[in-house]
């Protein structure tokens, strides 16, 4: 998330997990931990914890877009860069969705389901190892969203249901803000559907590519300079 590319955070099932009876949405709280950390260690490598700016792109550049909605009370970095990816973008999961994900893949493993007493699946989960886990997991119908079915879910923490009337009241981190995407940042998912023998028309993906990242970058541009936030939008 950071410009560096050194932070890590947790991904699929053990960063989004879903389930109804415990945090969600560890991966992005893996992200802002490592803020934290480059506030208190940066200057200790010559940095200045006053100028931190976060970048990332297409899963990264929502990352950097959740960030803004939700650490307004001390949002510790200075500026933004987000590339060919926004919270409106890119979507979340509802918390009824993530969870019946949650449950597919507890239920599979022999550790209960939505009717099990949830501290006791936790339990039994935790004592599965991440390869049983992962093969626990259903193959995603569609390529086109190949990063798999579990992600950012809506907790109204970290990540939120109504950006719409946030946008609209400003409630976001005021500071500066340059987002943009790559022209045709859809093109790697018509690669990714091909490979899996799923093919689209060209009209398809020049409308996923609009619908996706375009039109939702140009969308969260005029978001921040409606707020009277310094905002650059490029095009790569």
């Amino acid at each position: 998330m950071d410009s560096t590319k050194a932070s890590s955070y947790r991904l699929n099932i053990f960063g989004f997990p879903g389930s109804p009876s415990a945090t969600n949405n560890l991966g992005l709280l893996d992200q802002r931990l490592a803020v934290e950390w480059v506030r208190d260690n940066i200057a200790a490598f010559g940095g200045d914890p006053s100028r931190i700016t976060l970048f990332g792109q297409s899963a990264g550049g929502a990352s950097v877009d959740y960030y803004t909605y939700a650490w307004t009370s001390d949002p510790i970095a200075a500026g933004f860069i987000p590339e060919s990816g926004t919270a409106v973008g890119l979507g979340q999961l509802s918390a009824t969705n993530a969870a019946k994900l949650w449950f597919n893949v507890t239920s599979t493993l022999g550790c209960g389901n939505a009717t099990s007493n949830g501290d006791s699946i936790l339990a039994c989960m935790r004592t599965k190892n991440y390869t049983s886990i992962l093969s626990s997991i259903p193959k995603s119908s569609s390529s086109v969203f190949a990063s798999g079915s579990f992600g950012p879910t809506v907790d109204d923490k970290v990540v939120f249901s109504d950006y719409t009337n946030r946008s609209l009241t400003g409630n976001f981190i005021k500071r500066p803000m340059l987002i943009g995407n790559a022209d045709y940042e859809g093109g790697l998912f018509k690669v990714v559907s091909a490979l899996a023998g799923q093919f689209y028309s060209d009209d398809f993906w020049n409308t996923f590519n609009q619908q996706v990242f375009t039109c939702p970058a140009s969308a969260r541009a005029n978001i921040s300079i409606a707020n009277g936030v310094p905002t650059w939008r490029y095009r790569w």
